[in-house]
């Protein structure tokens, strides 16, 4: 898979998010039919879980051509699992390799995974260095407006793409905010200016006319 492929995708991309629990290929397959054009996300897997062999995780990687395009979501913390698992992702035919900075849940935190890497730009890039070096298909990330604020998005993200990102997915609230209030898009338009790569916004689209509404200066919108 080259390296363009998020550039290449025809735009506006339409994005089927990761939703643990539910964005199984079952479901993924069926979103395909009814839009074909869709990009489709697994749920996010483990990536300690990939490398250690979990029956249910590889199983969960035993893709479908039809899914196509896919993106398979990984979390962990160590760069060398990620880009251990991630090169697992690209031998199973996922089109492309995505890395969960957002995730809000509690346990997912304390462990230094999802959401907790915004706070540590050191270790995000490295990770996203690591699994560039891996593997072919692209590397992209899904992450937030911030910890408890926005103030350190645009600082956050020019690192993790000069370490090599070629993607990147915002979902407009805070860590502090996890699923309360509205969605702020107004940063993921400021941000879009400042990033040479595709940006996707996320959070509150409904349906078509909502994703109209939202879309603005960005390459596409994920819907959850």
């Amino acid at each position: 898979m080259s390296n363009t492929f998020w550039q290449d995708l025809p735009k506006p991309i339409v994005a089927l998010a990761p939703m643990d629990g539910y964005t199984d290929q079952s479901f993924r397959l069926l979103v395909r039919e009814i839009e074909p054009r869709a990009v489709v996300f697994t749920e996010f897997l483990s990536a300690d879980g990939i490398c250690y062999g979990a029956k249910p995780i590889l199983k969960a990687l035993e893709l479908d051509k039809r899914e196509s395009p896919l993106v398979v979501q990984i979390f962990g913390k160590d760069p060398v699992t990620l880009a251990k698992a991630a090169q697992y992702v690209e031998s199973k035919g996922a089109d492309a390799v995505d890395i969960n900075m957002g995730c809000p849940a509690k346990k997912v935190v304390n462990s230094m995974h999802g959401s907790f890497l915004m706070k540590n730009i050191d270790l995000a890039c490295t990770i996203v260095e690591t699994m560039k070096k891996a593997v072919s298909i692209p590397v992209s990330v899904k992450t937030r407006l911030g910890w408890d604020d926005a103030s350190n998005l645009i600082n956050f993200s020019k690192q993790l793409v000069n370490a090599g990102l070629d993607n990147l997915t915002i979902h407009g609230r805070t860590y502090e905010q996890a699923f309360k209030g509205e969605a702020d898009w107004t940063e993921i338009y400021k941000l879009k200016e400042s990033l040479p790569i595709t940006v996707l916004g996320n959070g509150d689209v409904r349906d078509w006319q909502s994703a109209k509404e939202k879309l603005g200066n960005l390459d596409g919108v994920m819907v959850g």
